[in-house]
This record gives C-alpha cells, structure tokens and sequence, in this order.
C-alpha cells in the first residue's frame, strides 16, 4: 500500500480526527475549536500528501489575515505520528490494536512525540501560536496518544 494513501482509509482518518480533536480541546479555546472543526478533513487530506497549510498572517490578498488556527499545526503533527505507525504495520483503530500497543516497545517510542517532532511542523506551517506553544502542544499530543491508547 502507498503511505500516502493511509489516511484515506476511514477507520485512519477516524483516529487522527479524534485525537486532534481531543488534543485541540486541551490547547486551544472553545470556539477554536468549534471553527477547527470544520478544517480537520481538508487538513488531514494535505496531511496524506505531505503538505502543510503555511500561516502567513498578511493582510495581503491570498493570506490568512491575522488567522493562525492550531489546528494547522495538530493535524499534521498527530497524523505524521498515526502514519509512522501505520508504516510498521500498527493500527490504532480498534480496541485490540491498542491493545497491542501497550505491549509493544518499538510502537511505544514512535508514540511519543519530541518538541523537535512539534517544532518541525511548526516551521513548516509558520505557524507564531504553534511556535509560542510547542511545550504544550508536545505535552498534550503525548497525553492524548496515551490516553488513547489505553482507551
């Protein structure tokens, strides 16, 4: 199978729609979220090509204008780390995949994200609030993923 076609498969798409969600529900405000929550598809459909959304803040014809959502950064850095999986043969969509998971080490160490892992999708999206909340962002993506897994 083609890595980048992982997340059209809808049980994928599913679970890093679910953890950016959750993730996003810790990091950012209500109704960022709630705004987030109509991009999570297009951005995990850029995700499966490789692509990020570049937040340039411009008031100039085709910018974002002052609009530096934080889910341009989640998206991505949640779906890299569902596909890393996916790419060793670990699935996170079902119950028994998970709990595989918690049995396997090399699945453990691709579950946890570094703040270089955030830090590099946050140069690619040039994303400031990503930038000003990496610590966090690393923080709450390693909780959820934990969280998810022992769900």
């Amino acid at each position: 199978m083609k890595v980048e076609l992982l997340l059209s498969i809808p049980e994928n798409r599913a679970v890093v729609r679910a953890l950016s969600l959750r993730v996003l529900a810790e990091v950012a405000t209500a109704d960022e979220v709630t705004v987030s929550a109509s991009f999570i598809e297009p951005l995990i459909d850029m995700a499966d090509r490789g692509e990020v959304v570049s937040v340039e803040a411009s008031d100039k014809p085709g910018g974002f204008g002052g609009n530096d959502l934080l889910a341009f950064v989640v998206v991505p850095v949640v779906a890299e780390v569902v596909v890393k999986l996916l790419i060793k043969g670990i699935g996170l969509a079902t119950e028994e995949a998970r709990k595989k998971l918690k049995y396997n080490k090399e699945a453990k160490a691709i579950l946890k994200i570094t703040i270089g892992d955030v830090e590099a999708i946050v140069t690619r999206t040039r994303s400031k609030r990503g930038r000003d909340k990496i610590n966090a962002l690393t923080q709450s993506v390693n909780a959820a993923l934990l969280a998810y897994v022992e769900s």
